[in-house]
């Protein structure tokens, strides 16, 4: 538990320091910061064992050995081809063979993602920071998907390029975001969820007059519900007209949709105090509304995991929506004393929903952390 608390907080220092560097306009203390805060958690991903994450031992270790034993990638590719069921995105592939042309020390591939990963995400906090604290958003990614990152690897890259992404649909720089979303779709497939959050944002931002908005904010809630509810039928369809590869098959359970508790609850506090106090923190800035139903669209989605574990994965997109919006709470807020107490409670919060989810549960195979050597 402490390689993470440690690696965690002593990055978030960094990153402090780094946003008062760019505050007090030194960009060269701000890169150097910035270097070291990015490259802690992803030398914690490179020396992790072999045990820490399950999909390390899928598409982790074996394909590097293997690509480390081929003497071409056509070569490589069809090995692959021949022991996995289902197709893999050949930009993974490539990037395993390229960094196997260098190193047979599977420690580099495990940093590189990661490091690009976390990279994403400093960089789409950075982008918002004038109303988003650098460190406390750094340290909900932390939190809430670091642990994550360390097993779904690919995906979690993907999607951090898709939170990434939002920075250009919120400044309507169309082409940055279609290049961001060729980017995250062919390191993972299931990346196809951002054009959501560039289409929900048009949605919500054409001009009406209130009551056309009030049911055009329904109407997404709805949706949202629908889609929940044909959601096996949807990924179907995606699969036979080949927008999704046939693994996606996986995503598709027996039953149906069920109804999780404990996924709200784990969201509650945050979900609360955003929606009791909505027309406050929509009014700090002009996207705050946008992500917050992003981020109650993400506990639709989070129902999925009685579907299949598989059909949870796709609500991580969503949720790191909460990198932007949890660390806004507190600017709800008018007096110092009261910001600094929601602060502190959402570290605490933070703290126990990590515990919670990936200690104490063992959540994503993560815990305990042994290291490679």
């Amino acid at each position: 538990m402490w390689p993470y608390l440690v690696t965690f907080f002593i990055s978030a220092i960094i990153t402090k320091q780094a946003e008062r560097s760019i505050e007090c306009n030194e960009k060269k203390k701000f890169i150097i910061f910035s270097f070291f805060a990015i490259l802690l958690p992803a030398l914690l991903a490179g020396l992790r064992g072999e045990n820490v994450g399950t999909d390390t031992m899928v598409y982790g270790i074996p394909y590097f050995n293997q690509a480390v034993q081929c003497d071409s990638y056509s070569e490589f590719a069809a090995v692959i081809s021949n022991i996995r069921y289902g197709s893999i995105e050949s930009s993974y592939l490539y990037l395993v063979y390229i960094i196997s042309r260098f190193t047979d020390n599977v420690f580099w591939l495990f940093f590189i993602i990661n490091f690009l990963t976390t990279y994403f995400v400093y960089k789409g906090i950075y982008r918002f920071r004038e109303h988003v604290s650098m460190p406390f958003g750094m340290l909900v990614y932390y939190f809430i998907l670091y642990n994550v990152s360390l097993n779904l690897m690919r995906q979690l890259l993907a999607a951090a390029i898709v939170f990434y992404s939002i920075n250009f649909i919120v400044k309507k720089d169309f082409k940055k975001y279609v290049f961001c979303m060729v980017c995250a779709i062919i390191i993972h497939g299931s990346a196809v969820m951002g054009i959501f959050f560039y289409v929900l944002y048009r949605y919500l931002t054409m001009k009406e007059d209130i009551v056309i908005s009030f049911f055009k904010q329904c109407a997404i809630i709805v949706v949202s519900l629908v889609f929940i509810l044909l959601y096996s039928k949807i990924v179907l369809l995606l699969v036979n007209t080949g927008i999704l590869t046939d693994r996606y098959i996986g995503y598709i359970g027996e039953e149906g949709v069920g109804f999780s508790i404990n996924s709200i609850i784990k969201r509650a506090p945050y979900l609360i105090l955003i929606l009791c106090n909505f027309s406050t923190y929509c009014k700090k800035n002009a996207y705050n509304k946008y992500l917050t139903y992003l981020m109650i669209i993400e506990l639709f989605v989070a129902q999925l995991s009685s579907v299949s574990i598989y059909a949870y994965r796709l609500s991580i997109y969503f949720l790191f929506v909460n990198i932007l919006t949890i660390p806004q709470i507190p600017n709800i807020f008018a007096k110092k004393s009261g910001k600094l107490i929601i602060i502190i409670a959402f570290i605490l919060y933070l703290f126990l929903y990590w515990f919670y989810s990936f200690i104490y549960t063992g959540g994503e195979s993560t815990y305990p952390y042994v290291f490679s050597f």
